[in-house]
């Protein structure tokens, strides 16, 4: 707790910088499974120029608890180009990093039309709203149609460009076919730059620093002993 109080400190010594003490938002953070999440809590008489007014606090703030732990790393965006960055050190080539985001999205699309067929399968059977949100499908997943777009939209694609990517690689399945052919949708270069782009980027930057720190830290307390 020393150590996180040395962070916020600085805003607690400057009330300029806070929030007005009547403003109905307030700014809170939270510990959950070791990693401290900036929560807002907005009353009901909350306007928009009053999230105006905290932005430049919570901005700050986020900015702050990002030099100190880095970014959330046990999921989401961070973890899926960490992890590719780490791969590419390890010596893994741009064109089988391609492959393997390529051949997922097309896994998940043939999950998705699995998915689909199993409940149209099971949709007779359903005589009200309970029964539909009671069933579940035996082998398949509702969300593989979001895993397959959240990996199209990793790789800086628009929405539009995701919709039809999935569109047409269903519309293959549906035929018998493949969904993609080799190298798409995604290709080594799209790959490469969105990686690169990532590296130059400030979330890559906070996580390498608290990671340097913490290895740092670790030797020298074994140094001492």
């Amino acid at each position: 707790m020393g150590q996180f109080l040395s962070v916020v400190r600085p805003f607690e010594e400057k009330p300029a910088a806070t929030v007005d003490e009547y403003s109905p938002v307030s700014v809170y953070v939270r510990e959950e499974s070791g990693y401290l999440h900036l929560m807002l809590e907005i009353e009901d008489g909350t306007t928009v120029q009053d999230l105006r007014d905290t932005a430049p606090l919570a901005l700050a703030l986020r900015d702050r608890l990002l030099e100190f732990q880095g970014p959330w790393v046990s999921g989401g965006d961070t973890r899926f180009y960490e992890d590719l960055c780490l791969e590419k050190e390890a010596g893994a080539s741009w064109a089988s990093l391609t492959d393997r985001i390529n051949a997922s999205v097309a896994s998940h699309l043939a999950d998705w039309n699995r998915y689909v067929a199993e409940y149209r399968r099971a949709s007779p059977s359903f005589k009200t709203w309970g029964d539909f949100y009671s069933w579940k499908a035996k082998q398949t997943s509702s969300s593989s149609l979001d895993h397959a777009k959240d990996l199209l939209r990793l790789m800086k694609l628009t929405d539009s460009e995701i919709d039809t990517i999935c569109r047409e690689g269903l519309e293959r399945i549906a035929r018998g076919e493949e969904p993609f052919e080799k190298g798409y949708p995604i290709d080594t270069a799209e790959l490469r730059t969105t990686v690169r782009s990532w590296q130059l980027g400030k979330m890559h930057r906070y996580h390498t620093q608290v990671e340097q720190r913490a290895i740092a830290e670790h030797f020298g307390g074994d140094t001492a002993t």
